[in-house]
């Protein structure tokens, strides 16, 4: 069949895994879900930086999530763009872009909030 015998266990091993989603909260308090426990290296240094404008911080965010926060937030030309309209812009699925918005958010938040 093609199949070694150590690529079937495995197999049998990541079959009895569970498997369980980001979004869990995992501890009984329900305070943070898995994704917020996980530490993200990227922002880590992006969080230790104080920012004195808006433009200041949105210049410490990686180039697409600054374009993608610029346009849906106005910052461009003056109008706020939906997801699609800049998914439209940039030649990309929508999907894209709600991702870059929401990390871009995320950044943000831990950034001024720290």
């Amino acid at each position: 069949m093609g199949i070694r015998e150590s690529e079937v266990r495995e197999l049998i091993v990541l079959q009895e895994q569970e498997v369980v989603s980001l979004h869990t909260f995992p501890y009984e308090d329900g305070d943070f879900s898995i994704e917020e426990t996980i530490a993200d290296p990227t922002a880590s240094d992006f969080a230790e930086d104080r920012f004195a404008t808006v433009e200041e911080a949105l210049d410490a965010l990686p180039e697409p999530e600054r374009v993608v926060i610029q346009l849906r937030f106005g910052f461009q030309d003056g109008q706020a763009y939906s997801e699609k309209e800049i998914a439209d812009l940039l030649g990309v699925a929508v999907s894209t872009i709600v991702a870059l918005d929401r990390r871009a958010q995320k950044r943000l938040r831990q950034a001024l909030c720290a």
